[in-house]
Order: structure tokens, then sequence, then C-alpha cells
């Protein structure tokens, strides 16, 4: 509810919509609303990727796979109660539609917290290797 609630007020904001406008132009609100969700779907398409890949569910996978294995069991992993809530699309409705209506704020946050981390993480790994290099190159033969 509160997702729909703050929906409705950005786009009522960047539609710059005023009270008496949003309904003489409805085709323009419900344009705006079907370009705006299928931004979000394409968006809520990356951010499940990315929590699938993310070393929490990973972990949780390679955990429940080992005990899958363990066991008795002919069925797939996929389908088995071994496998972990977490990877199961259904069982993350909320975060998934959560993605799709507030998808501006999801990429903001997503900027600040995980791609400039990224970007941080790479500068980091490039200098290290240009550090190690330099400091193999000061160093004669015999310390090497």
């Amino acid at each position: 509810m509160v997702a729909i609630l703050t929906y409705l007020a950005v786009s009522w904001f960047f539609a710059d919509l005023s009270h008496l406008s949003f309904f003489t132009s409805l085709t323009n609100v419900i344009a705006f609303t079907i370009c705006s969700l299928g931004i979000g779907a394409l968006w809520s398409l990356w951010k499940w990727r990315k929590w699938m890949n993310s070393p929490r569910v990973q972990k949780l996978l390679n955990r429940s796979f080992k005990e899958f294995k363990s066991q008795d069991y002919h069925g797939s992993f996929k389908d088995s109660v071994w496998f972990p809530g977490e990877a199961k699309s259904q069982n993350n409705i909320e975060r998934i539609i959560s993605w799709i209506v507030l998808w501006p704020f999801s990429m903001v946050v997503y900027f600040f917290e995980d791609f400039l981390s990224d970007i941080g993480r790479w500068i980091y790994n490039r200098l290290g290797k240009v550090y190690t290099s330099i400091t193999e190159a000061a160093l004669t033969d015999e310390m090497k």
C-alpha cells in the first residue's frame, strides 16, 4: 500500500500534474504509468539477477545444495525442500514489486551503494597491480 501511494505521489510530481489537469489528461497519466512500470519491470530483472548472484544467496544455495547432495533424493534440487526460499521469486514478491514500482529510488540506491563500490574495488585492484609492479622493478635480482 505504501509503495502504491508513493508511486502515485512520485508520478504526480514528475508528470507535472496539478489537481485539475490530473483529471483532464488521464491519457498522459496512463501513458506515464505504463512507461514507468515497463522501466520498473526491466529494472527488476536486473535487480533479480544481482540478488541471485549476491554472496548471501550464493552461500545459501551452496549450503543447501551440499545438504541436498548428502540426502538420498532423486528429484531436482530446484524442486526440493532444500532449495532456499530466498532464491524463489514467489517468496520475494514484495521485493520485486518494490523494485518495479519504486525503480527510480532503487536506481539511486544502487548507484551510491553498489556501483560506486564496484568502481572503487576495480580501481583499488588495478592500482594494487601497479604498486606490485613498481615494487618488483625496484628490487634487484638477488632480492627477488
